[in-house]
């Protein structure tokens, strides 16, 4: 599975159908945040700061810029290195 890092932040992706990147989890070094899988179930035990997605439905690059669009940076990051994966523009990419 790919890991991009950007700052205090990195996310776990796989490329899914079409060639889209679909995101597992992130985690975020600087938030005091419980760990959660989204949008709010506990995950106790877990890392302050980790927030995974549903495994049945991982969220697209696109979706998850909507879903939590204060990680641009991080969305952009995953964008370059998806484009550095496959050559092609990524879909959810910023005009």
């Amino acid at each position: 599975m790919p890991v991009t890092i950007s700052a205090s932040t990195r996310a776990v992706w796989k490329i899914g159908a079409q060639g889209q990147a679909q995101i597992l989890f992130l985690d975020d070094s600087t938030s005091s945040t419980p760990a959660r899988r989204w949008p709010d179930t506990a995950m106790p035990g877990g890392r302050p700061g980790h927030l995974a997605f549903d495994p049945n439905d991982y969220p697209t690059l696109a979706h998850v810029r909507a879903l939590v669009p204060e990680y641009g940076a991080l969305w952009d990051a995953v964008a370059e290195d998806l484009t550095a994966l496959s050559g092609e523009p990524a879909a959810g990419t910023r005009p």
